[in-house]
Formats: C-alpha cells, sequence, structure tokens
C-alpha cells in the first residue's frame, strides 16, 4: 500500500466550476460539482511544479478570487507530464482581499508545502551533496480518479 498527502498555502488562479454527471446506485443521475484552480508547488532552489487543485463543492458555490491563498490539504498524484494533481480533503482560504497590499503581508511565513508519502524504500543510500544527510529512494503508487490514471514515481527523500 502507498500513498502520497500534500499540505501547505497555495494561491489559487483560475477558478472554475465543473458539474460531472453519473449514475446512482439505482440508475437515477446525480450531479457531482467540482471547484478547479491552478496553482504551483513550490520547491527549493526556485523550482515550481504546475498544479491543478480538484475539490467537491455546493451546487452554487462561487470560486474564490484570483490571487487567494489557501491552506490546502490534499492527496496528490503526479501526471506522467509532470502536473501534480491535487484532490482536496481540505481547503481554507485565508481571508482578506488578494488585491490588497496588505493581504501578502498577513499570511504565515510557510515557504513550501509538506509532502507526505508512504510506500516501498527501492533504493537506500543514494548519493546526496549534503554530507550531513542520508537520502533513500521511495516507490509509491498513485492513482487519480479525476485523470482515471496511475502511476509509480520515485522519490528522493533525505533523512
Amino acid at each position: 500500500m502507498s500513498s502520497l498527502h500534500i499540505t501547505g498555502f497555495f494561491d489559487l488562479f483560475n477558478g472554475h466550476r465543473e458539474t460531472v454527471t453519473k449514475n446512482g446506485r439505482h440508475g437515477n443521475k446525480i450531479n457531482l460539482h467540482f471547484l478547479n484552480y491552478d496553482s504551483l508547488v513550490d520547491c527549493t532552489h526556485d523550482v515550481g511544479i504546475p498544479a491543478s487543485i480538484h475539490y467537491s463543492c455546493d451546487a452554487n458555490e462561487e470560486p474564490l478570487h484570483d490571487g487567494t491563498v489557501a491552506y490546502v490539504i490534499a492527496k496528490g498524484f503526479m501526471s506522467p507530464e509532470g502536473t501534480f494533481f491535487m484532490h482536496v480533503l481540505h481547503l481554507l482560504p485565508v481571508p482578506g482581499n488578494p488585491d490588497d497590499d496588505s493581504y501578502k503581508e498577513s499570511l504565515p511565513a510557510a515557504a513550501m508545502p509538506f509532502v507526505f508519502g508512504v510506500g516501498r524504500v527501492t533504493q537506500s543510500d543514494v548519493p546526496t551533496a549534503l554530507l550531513a544527510y542520508k537520502a533513500f529512494e521511495v516507490t509509491f503508487i498513485s492513482k487519480s480518479r479525476v485523470e482515471n490514471t496511475q502511476a509509480a514515481r520515485n522519490v528522493t527523500t533525505v533523512q
């Protein structure tokens, strides 16, 4: 068994609603409502990974204003194309107007998200430039319900 979760503060952009119609248990049609945002997973050395944030919402919920920062807890999936898909478990927008200059000043100082992966160690003693740390490679399988795909990923972790 393996899983990947991510938590942190993310800038939300290009919010849009998506409605999917599916068959219910008894053959009736049900509508599922989602909000989708574009974002970026900030990494070290000013590198970022494009991200797509996807979560269930009420039928009348409107997308948040572009530039809104939200604290997100999500299941993660990395597509073969390099986009990080996040299926939201909890999303809490930071209050305020993202157009105000003081908005960014009020944000917590948490530059990078925290990523939690559970998987199988496939290589130990991975060479690293950080001599004080030990690195190892972990393989995990992540599955995306939205993309209907599954992929194995190797992640080098520093301990």
